[in-house]
């Protein structure tokens, strides 16, 4: 055997040897350590994955809490601090004058709840009005930054009075309403400027389409049933009105239940839209110069 062979296969062992100590003394001898720093070293890869996912929610976290800030900031309703029955009444006579006649209304405490989380208190409202007075109570009580909910309401159509027309129709109304207060100074304000709302039209559904009576005419208008057409013009009726005087209308112009519509001059009349307590009816007026008296329907 040659002395190169001898040396490689020495050499080999010695390796060999190495390795297999190496081996044991890792695997065997070091393997509870070996666990501890595996687990440890997966340990702060899990950590570093959660804060880097914690570093990738930073903007979202921020666009969050600039919309909160923002809802916390216009904000339009606040709950007081305190309530008591002289605030809250002196606040619905208040609310009641904001466009118009004051409401009419029966004013008592109906029930208490100081041990829920807000405190709040119950108050019934109780009479008759117009629902016009109604309807405008209602709506700025839901625009007004005071915190008041209607828990219940009935509504119905009455008589509430009488006038020279006759009676005058509108609504009996009974509502609750909510109140809650008792909470933290922050809720007491309203950072968003107040907007005074115009109060939308709306239309009565308790007045009758058809009136059983007309009303009188107060104001003293054409009665078209009671005049006569006396000439024309291109944009002018010229009208004997039931108290012999000569009136001059237009287009557009009020007579008693309705208005001056149509005014031809090539058939010599004039056409009227009257409202008959309900029933909407044409009457036209004609020139007839060998009988002026009166119009057809």
């Amino acid at each position: 055997m040659s002395n190169a062979l001898r040396s490689t296969i020495v050499i080999g062992a010695i390796w060999l040897v190495l390795l297999l100590v190496g081996g044991w003394y890792v695997y065997y001898s070091q393997a509870d350590e070996l666990g501890a720093v595996r687990k440890e070293n997966k340990e702060a890869h899990e950590a570093y994955d959660k804060m880097q996912a914690k570093v990738d929610s930073r903007g979202e976290v921020r666009a969050t809490l600039a919309k909160l800030t923002d809802h916390w900031y216009q904000r339009k309703k606040i709950i007081p601090v305190a309530d008591n029955a002289r605030t809250s009444y002196n606040y619905f006579n208040w609310i009641s004058q904001q466009s118009g006649p004051m409401l009419m209304f029966d004013f008592m405490v109906l029930s208490e709840a100081p041990d829920e989380s807000p405190p709040s208190r119950t108050y019934q409202l109780r009479g008759e009005d117009t629902f016009e007075n109604l309807f405008d109570f209602i709506y700025y009580l839901e625009h007004e930054p005071l915190l008041y909910k209607i828990g219940q309401i009935s509504i119905d159509g009455a008589s509430i009075g009488q006038n020279d027309d006759g009676d005058v129709l509108g609504v009996r109304f009974d509502m609750q309403i909510k109140v809650y207060y008792g909470t933290s100074s922050s809720l007491d304000q309203s950072f968003s400027p107040r907007v005074v709302q115009t109060v939308p039209k709306q239309i009565d559904p308790f007045y009758p389409l058809i009136l059983d009576n007309l009303p009188k005419n107060t104001r003293g208008l054409v009665l078209v049933d009671e005049s006569k057409l006396q000439a024309l013009t291109k944009d002018t009726a010229f009208i004997i009105d039931q108290k012999k005087n000569l009136v001059t209308l237009h287009v557009g112009d009020e007579v008693f239940l309705g208005y001056l519509t149509k005014i031809d001059v090539q058939q010599n009349e004039c056409v009227f839209t009257l409202n008959l307590g309900g029933v909407i009816e044409k009457y036209s007026m004609e020139l007839n110069f060998k009988n002026q008296e009166g119009g057809n329907r």
